[in-house]
């Protein structure tokens, strides 16, 4: 019930049904307490959740943010939640398969998705003849991460890392997002 009521009307809740869930396998006495304090916050708040329509404007925007380090192994958890008009329509939350060496690359990181499904849902739009929405705005908790945006080269020795910060700094160059903090 919880993973219904995360994945289709409580964005609010996601990343915590997401921990739960990596405990599935071998439950303890704390991730029953803290499936209790899920419930409970349920309860204490019903009024949130999805109202479509809040704001006359029918754009996109995002906001992404990144868990940095799970103490179990090391990886980050990134989140997203996509927004038009005001409402939540899209979320999800993932473990990287990276291992970060710092709040700034597992945050980077987060930001990758996102700026492709931008371009991808500009892409759809045109195919429907529906305006471009360009640039999309992404918005991240990281200064560091739109600091690197203005920075030259950028030259990582990890290879995998130049992919994801050079497709990222290209959509902002080409005008397909826009990084906010």
């Amino acid at each position: 019930m919880l993973n219904w009521l995360a994945v289709k009307t409580r964005p609010d809740i996601r990343f915590a049904v997401t921990r739960l869930q990596h405990r599935l396998a071998n439950p303890t006495l704390s991730d029953y307490k803290a499936m209790q304090h899920v419930v409970k916050y349920l309860r204490r708040r019903p009024d949130i959740g999805i109202i479509l329509g809040r704001t006359g404007e029918l754009r996109f925007y995002v906001h992404t943010d990144t868990s940095y380090t799970d103490w179990e192994d090391s990886k980050s958890t990134e989140g997203s939640v996509w927004y038009l008009a005001g409402s939540p329509v899209i979320w999800s939350t993932k473990k990287q398969t990276i291992t970060a060496n710092s709040t700034t690359v597992a945050e980077w990181c987060a930001l990758d998705q996102p700026s492709r499904d931008a371009m991808w849902l500009n892409k759809i739009a045109r195919s429907f003849m529906l305006p471009e929405q360009r640039p999309t705005e992404i918005y991240t908790d990281n200064i560091n991460s739109q600091l690197l945006l203005s920075k030259k080269g950028g030259k990582s020795a990890n290879r995998w890392l130049n992919l994801r910060y050079f497709f990222v700094k290209d959509a902002v160059a080409q005008g397909h997002v826009e990084i906010h903090r």
